[in-house]
Parts: C-alpha cells; sequence; structure tokens
C-alpha cells in the first residue's frame, strides 16, 4: 500500500516523517539492551543435540 498516493506534497512529507517516527519507535535496538543481554546470560548449552546428528 502506498501511503500518501493522492496527497498534496506538504501533507505527504508531513505523512512520511509520522510513518518514520513511528517506525523509529516500534525499532529502538537500544531500548532493550539490558534485556536482549540478561536472555543471552549462561552461554551455549553444550548438552543439547539436534536430532540429525
Amino acid at each position: 500500500m502506498q501511503v500518501g498516493k493522492d496527497l498534496p506534497l506538504s501533507q505527504a512529507l508531513r505523512t512520511d516523517q509520522l510513518v518514520a517516527a513511528r517506525q523509529q519507535l516500534m525499532m529502538d535496538s537500544v531500548s532493550d539492551v539490558e534485556e536482549y543481554l540478561r536472555s543471552r546470560s549462561g552461554g551455549t548449552n553444550t548438552a543439547c543435540r539436534r536430532p540429525d546428528t
């Protein structure tokens, strides 16, 4: 879907800015760094084996 296809230029630019701002909020990779690192703590599990090996 193309957002702002039939909008005047000024409104299309504003819509683009709003979409970009929303994407930036949804994809803020820095906000959950601590959660990500906590979930990765403990290292590898060597007892886990793939079923085909």
